[in-house]
């Protein structure tokens, strides 16, 4: 049964996430998490442009890619953000709030050039560093990337 305020707030969500503790709705400028009783455990206002969301495998971890050149990183634990990053010119076109994870302490980013329009996969880490590593420099539009747990690989589709 979804509770009344849970159906009020999924009337407006672009996107939701089911996980095995929460059902996270998206809703461009907010996110509102629920836990599998109804009850709301965190809103997170004054977002720009966050339509998806992309829970760690450990389910401790809740990335946030906007639309925008900037991700956040809360803790499904206590929901605090962990770790807020704007990703800097030349690549920060066309963030199109494409992630996936690649373990519980990093994961994978497409990041487009302005100039050349091309992609750039970035490894973040998740510590308050925001270290990176950059694959697949300035050879492809990434336009997908998520991990296919049946083949133990990464699915990438570029133009």
């Amino acid at each position: 049964m979804i509770l009344n305020e849970i159906k009020k707030e999924l009337k407006y969500a672009k996107n939701l996430t089911l996980t095995s503790r929460y059902i996270i709705l998206y809703r461009g400028t907010s996110v509102v998490i629920y836990d599998h009783k109804g009850s709301c455990r965190k809103k997170i206002p004054n977002l720009k442009y966050v339509y998806n969301g992309y829970v760690s495998p450990d389910e401790t971890k809740l990335l946030l890619v906007s639309n925008t050149n900037r991700y956040y990183l809360f803790s499904l634990e206590d929901f605090s953000l962990l770790s807020s990053h704007t990703i800097k010119a030349p690549y920060n076109a066309n963030l199109e709030g494409l992630a996936c994870w690649y373990s519980n302490g990093s994961f994978l980013l497409p990041v487009q050039n302005s100039i050349s329009m091309l992609s750039t996969l970035r490894k973040f880490n998740c510590d308050s560093s925001n270290s990176f590593e950059d694959f697949l420099a300035e050879s492809f539009w990434i336009i997908y990337v998520t991990f296919v747990a049946q083949k133990n690989s990464y699915l990438i589709l570029s133009k």
